[in-house]
């Protein structure tokens, strides 16, 4: 039937953007075109990025961002949820990012997660960021270019955690009890929802 076998593309190699291609464009030479995408900007954004992350390398950067695009859709939010974890970098604390336990879990389960419970904060995998420190194995999507130049130039705060606010935002705080009070605030609205 004129199937092509294609080998599917690393985690994080794809620029999601627009593209342009006329009929009979092959699907390996669009996905070429979003690896090369995907190289060039991030190679431009890691060349303009703060001088004092606390980043090794690109390939860092893209799995941070990464982490930073699965956290939230929100253009106005980025800078912040990247600066989250650049301050959890700094003082060597786990990211603690639901998105890659998720990730994680389908990937070595095979198995969707509908709702993320406690015990799968538990279960061990290279991309578990509550069970191991520093960045996960590899990236966890294919962020955006918006969301690698948040990343490599996040707002600069006294930021350690944030919780959705359960209407498409989220709360941040500074310190352990602030997040536990946003998280107590979230669940009595959601319950009054």
């Amino acid at each position: 039937h004129g199937l092509s076998i294609i080998n599917f593309p690393s985690e994080g190699s794809l620029l999601p953007e627009t593209y342009f291609y006329f009929k009979g464009y092959s699907k390996e030479k669009m996905i070429l075109r979003m690896q090369i995408a995907m190289q060039r900007s991030l190679a431009k954004a890691w060349k303009n990025r703060q001088d004092d992350l606390p980043i090794d390398n690109k390939n860092d950067a893209l799995i941070l961002a990464s982490m930073v695009e699965s956290e939230s859709r929100s253009a106005a939010e980025k800078k912040l949820i990247a600066s989250v974890f650049i301050n959890r970098i700094r003082s060597k604390m786990k990211f603690q990012s639901d998105p890659t336990v998720m990730y994680g879990f389908e990937k070595t389960k095979n198995t969707k997660i509908k709702k993320l419970k406690k015990m799968h904060l538990k279960i061990d995998h290279p991309w578990n960021t509550y069970t191991r420190n520093g960045l996960p194995k590899t990236p966890i999507c294919n962020p955006g270019i918006e969301t690698i130049e948040a990343t490599l130039n996040p707002y600069k705060t006294s930021y350690y955690y944030f919780v959705s606010d359960g209407m498409g935002g989220h709360l941040f705080s500074k310190t352990y009890s602030e997040h536990k009070s946003n998280i107590s605030h979230v669940k009595n609205i959601t319950k009054k929802r």
